[in-house]
């Protein structure tokens, strides 16, 4: 029965969560969550430093290649008087 392979399942690590239907479910939750987050920032920027500095963080998350750009604005928009002084702490790595 299917219950009796669930330690070799578990243990060769095959199984439905492998599957390339669970790996696409995966990287939709990720895409999901990163757009998620881009909102929140996006709102949170508009409403501290305003639309053309939100304007101007979606285009940077847009192009990222950055993996800690989003870290680093969610960080920014508590530590930074202006928005010259955000994009600028956001734009350095």
């Amino acid at each position: 029965s299917q219950i009796d392979t669930w330690p070799q399942v578990l243990h060769h690590g095959d199984g439905p969560w492998n599957s390339p239907t669970r790996l696409a479910d995966q990287q939709g939750f990720r895409r999901g969550r990163e757009r998620g987050q881009a909102r929140i920032l996006h709102r949170q920027v508009t409403r501290r430093f305003g639309p053309e500095t939100a304007g101007e963080l979606a285009r940077l998350l847009a192009r990222r290649t950055d993996s800690t750009l989003a870290a680093r604005a969610a960080d920014a928009i508590l530590d930074c008087d202006s928005a010259e002084e955000f994009l600028a702490r956001v734009r350095s790595g």
